[in-house]
């Protein structure tokens, strides 16, 4: 379960668990058959005992690769010590196959001389170049933080960063001492609407494929830094920077 699963990449339905229980230790094997006849195996002359069994299956190739949308067909298999042969046959549907993919194609970030205390406005436009709506969650379009603020502390920890699915657009600077999880302390939605006319209001939006959308941001320069180097990119959470130090400018501040 689920029966139907869409392997796109945006942590819902991406998977689905296959279940069985053993009455005795067997070897087991587990195969599914694409609607054209291709035989992706899943699970392979695997000893198991007996108890219940569960298998995660992805909707795609062992290496990787994707499958098309249809009806698929899997076969568990058992054989016990003694030769003796069960199967147990079922159905997944595979809908909405994708890859989510998305590229920044316009960054701004302004102005290039600001006194201490001053904001810093950034302007991105991200397009959808993927098959799949890719979701996205705040903080909203026009937010503003300040140098000494991060997007996972920010209202009481709403915008923390989620399991892997959600993209967002975010700032950083050369000199920030935060690495991994700390890259990208400015981050906002990949959307202009207000939370409330979200997909879902105040959770989560969809940028569907082939839109393009323009997003700003603000930040108040508290950092007492004389040249400081912005650069934007593009977040997937919990999976990587699809675009990293982009638009790279360097910002004089006065003090």
């Amino acid at each position: 379960s689920p029966q139907t699963i869409s392997p796109n990449a945006d942590a819902v339905d991406d998977v689905t668990e296959i279940t069985y229980r053993l009455p005795v230790s067997a070897t087991i094997d587990i195969d599914i058959t694409a609607p054209n006849g291709e035989s992706i195996p899943v699970v392979t002359r695997e000893k198991e005992g007996p108890y219940e069994q569960h298998h995660v299956w992805n909707g795609k190739r062992p290496n990787g690769s994707l499958l098309s949308s249809g009806v698929y067909t899997y076969t568990v298999q058992a054989e016990d010590d003694y030769g003796n042969l069960v199967r147990r046959q079922g159905q997944i549907t595979l809908e909405n196959v994708g890859q989510p993919e998305a590229r920044i194609v316009y960054a701004n970030i302004a102005p290039q001389q600001v006194m201490l205390g001053d904001v810093l406005t950034v302007t991105v436009r991200v397009r959808n170049t993927g098959t799949v709506p890719i979701r996205t969650y705040g903080p909203a379009s026009g937010y503003r933080y300040t140098t000494n603020d991060v997007f996972s502390s920010i209202e009481g920890g709403h915008y923390t960063a989620q399991a892997g699915g959600f993209w967002r657009v975010g700032m950083d600077w050369d000199a920030n001492s935060g690495g991994g999880p700390k890259r990208y302390p400015f981050r906002w939605a990949l959307s202009a609407k207000p939370p409330e006319q979200w997909k879902i209001p105040g959770v989560e939006d969809w940028l569907m494929p082939g839109e393009e959308v323009e997003v700003t941001g603000q930040v108040v320069l508290l950092q007492r830094e004389t040249k400081m180097g912005f650069y934007v990119g593009l977040i997937q959470d919990g999976v990587g920077f699809f675009q990293d130090r982009s638009a790279r400018t360097i910002v004089e501040v006065g003090f």
